[in-house]
């Protein structure tokens, strides 16, 4: 790479996020940063005590699905900044740096233009929404970053590079369990060079990853990720075909390049392109209406007709299959794919981040076999479109995880009027600042709100099974007032009743949706009425 390349990529890649700084603390931020808080108070005992995240209190070591590689980055920052948003997720920048040069290197070592796939990366809701505190972008960028590493070591035969990117790789692994996945399409592609005495450097992730099972089986009773895998079954009921549907329709919803095909097609009069790539997508819309028993959803049907699209572009641009270079990319792009399908529970946005840079190089190296040239004013024109969009979700989300700090606040600052201990209810962004606020959390096993104490629950978070014993502390929740957000972006990302899901993409929900009517967030506050009112 150039200077200027560098210095150009390593702009880009950060500054969209600039905007969103202050952005507040949303979904699992909160379970991140409860480890944070245990690292700064113990830091060899990460995982340790307890947390309500489902409902009920319960051992960390035992709720959290991954190690704690970026908690512990974020600790020193947390510790110094008093857990300040603007820090911490400034924090998570150098992460979008890493991810967008290293994609931008293996773009402009697979493709003949690197510009269009680094600038589709960059620019995708998946990857300009995702920026929180969560594991996803930083594990995104040290697994590309290793990938790149190997790969450009081995063209060179630079040990120095292998050995940079193995070890990326095995933090990768260290930040988020599944992109333990990618060991196999790197040590493929090294196989099928022939070079057979680089595939050993692979043995640096694995030995990252040995060591911390030794560490937690000693700490905990048992390895972390063997726990997970014979203790931990899923007790999701989502099948695999919606999490299968729901991740192509991902793809399609975060990238806009299927208008670029058929302006491929209408200028090459190549009717019968429309046929292998248009035909399997619009299978999927069927099988899904077989599948799902719901009516007919306009805008899944369309995410998942364009992701699908996608998808055979990406088998047209493999080429020869049995190259090293298609079996790497191909086997990137699908291992990983499978893996979130069959073996996480729900389907996000984030789970695809692994994916998103073998999809758009496999896609322009099949635009490039088309004749890119006259395609580059119709991809900017994409461009522009897709980075307004992004800015419009991510707008969205902010204002949705902005309610929970502004309740938060709101309700703090009526302590003295309302005169009671306050109790809350839900999990996520919310949870963090209501116990910020000194909210007491309500737990499924108690101690529960005695006669006139202050319940508040919002009505679009996640609250696990509180309520699931029998007590008669729900039957008692008097309703003295609700209060409604209303969001200025029409977009939603988090809402049940709009059925968009960003953060869990399940049951023919979609990222984002299109909505100006649905409320971001409704609170409603309660107050516990005497034993003798329950009827």
């Amino acid at each position: 790479m150039t200077r200027n390349e560098i210095l150009i990529v390593s702009v880009l890649s950060c500054v969209l996020a600039v905007p969103f700084l202050d952005k507040p603390f949303h979904i699992d931020d909160t379970f991140v940063l409860h480890i944070t808080e245990n690292i700064i108070e113990n830091p060899g005992d990460p995982l340790g005590g307890t947390i309500d995240w489902l409902g009920h209190e319960e051992r960390v070591w035992k709720v959290t699905t991954n190690p704690p590689l970026v908690s512990y980055y974020l600790a020193p920052f947390a510790l110094l900044a008093g857990f300040s948003e603007v820090v911490l997720h400034c924090a998570i920048l150098p992460f979008y740096w890493l991810f967008g040069i290293s994609a931008f290197s293996l773009a402009k070592r697979f493709n003949r233009d690197p510009w269009f796939p680094f600038l589709f990366l960059v620019t995708s809701t998946a990857v300009l929404v995702s920026g929180n505190v969560m594991r996803d972008i930083p594990a995104a960028g040290l697994a590309t970053a290793g990938i790149a590493g190997l790969v450009y070591g081995s063209d060179r035969n630079d040990w120095r590079l292998s050995c940079v990117g193995a070890s990326l790789m095995g933090l990768s692994i260290l930040a988020k369990y599944p992109l333990a996945m990618l060991i196999l399409p790197i040590g493929l592609f090294l196989i099928l060079r022939r070079r057979t005495r680089q595939v050993l450097w692979l043995l640096i992730p694995a030995g990252m990853v040995l060591l911390w099972c030794l560490f937690t089986a000693q700490r905990y009773g048992m390895a972390h990720p063997l726990y997970l895998l014979l203790e931990k079954s899923s007790s999701s009921n989502i099948m695999w075909q919606d999490k299968f549907f729901s991740a192509v329709l991902i793809h399609g919803s975060a990238l806009y390049l299927v208008p670029a095909l058929l302006w491929v097609v209408l200028r090459r009069r190549r009717i019968s392109w429309i046929g292998w790539c248009l035909l399997p997508a619009l299978g999927l819309v069927f099988w899904s209406m077989g599948f799902y028993d719901r009516p007919f959803d306009f805008e899944f049907s369309l995410w998942l007709v364009l992701g699908g699209v996608l998808l055979c572009m990406a088998f047209a641009g493999a080429g020869n299959f049995r190259s090293p270079d298609s079996v790497l990319l191909l086997s990137w792009l699908m291992i990983p794919l499978a893996f979130s399908v069959f073996f996480i529970p729900f389907q996000a946005v984030r789970h695809q981040l692994p994916v998103l840079v073998p999809l758009l190089v496999l896609v322009f190296r099949y635009f490039e076999k088309c004749g890119i040239e006259g395609l580059r004013k119709g991809l900017a024109a994409l461009l522009v479109f897709q980075l307004g969009v992004a800015l419009l979700a991510h707008s969205a989300d902010y204002e949705y995880a902005a309610t929970y700090r502004d309740f938060a606040t709101h309700a703090s600052a009526r302590t003295d009027e309302l005169g009671s201990q306050i109790w809350y209810v839900g999990h996520w962004g919310w949870k963090y600042y209501a116990d910020r606020a000194g909210f007491r959390q309500l737990h499924r096993d108690g101690p529960y709100p005695g006669d006139g104490d202050i319940v508040l629950w919002p009505a679009k978070v996640h609250i696990g099974d509180v309520f699931s014993k029998p007590s008669e502390v729900r039957d008692r929740l008097q309703l003295l007032e609700t209060m409604a957000y209303e969001g200025n972006v029409p977009f939603r990302t988090m809402s049940m009743d709009a059925r968009a899901g960003f953060y869990a993409v399940i049951r023919q929900r979609i990222p984002y949706r299109f909505n100006w009517s649905s409320p971001l967030e409704v609170f409603r506050v309660y107050q516990v009425g005497p034993e003798d009112s329950v009827r």
